[in-house]
This record gives C-alpha cells, structure tokens and sequence, in this order.
C-alpha cells in the first residue's frame, strides 16, 4: 500500500433510530498522485460509549441504548 495522504471517513455523522437500524462506515485513503484506496478493512473500530452502540470489526454501527458516542478509527 502506497503512503496514504489524506484519509477521509463517511459518514461524518451517524444517526441510529430504533434497536435495529444499522450503518456502516466508509474509511478512504488518497494518495499525493491521486490514487484512491478503500481502508475499511484496514480499519479498526472502538466506540467511546460501548453500552451506547458497538461497533464491528467491519465497521457497522448498532444501537445499544439511548444517548451519543464517537467512533475512533485507527488505520
């Protein structure tokens, strides 16, 4: 994998509503020559609120219980 320059992550914001919503997280990596490479499976996921949503290692987001968490990414 070629140096990665910018890295961007989609969605910016997630809102779950109800005990089965789900979504997924995007994580892309941009070169300084324009190649674009998908690092969702890179990735490594960890909630700041675990009994709030969790996260999978694919990065899917589910709601555990009312309230608000952020999502670190470590690629």
């Amino acid at each position: 994998l070629p140096a990665i320059a910018k890295l961007q992550v989609q969605p910016a914001a997630i809102e779950l509503r109800g005990p089965t919503d789900r979504h997924g997280i995007l994580v892309t990596g941009f070169t300084t020559d324009g190649r674009v490479f998908d690092l969702s499976g890179r990735a490594k996921f960890a909630a700041s609120a675990p009994n709030t949503v969790s996260v999978s290692a694919t990065g899917e987001c589910r709601p555990l219980a009312d309230g608000s968490a952020e999502i670190a990414i470590d690629v």
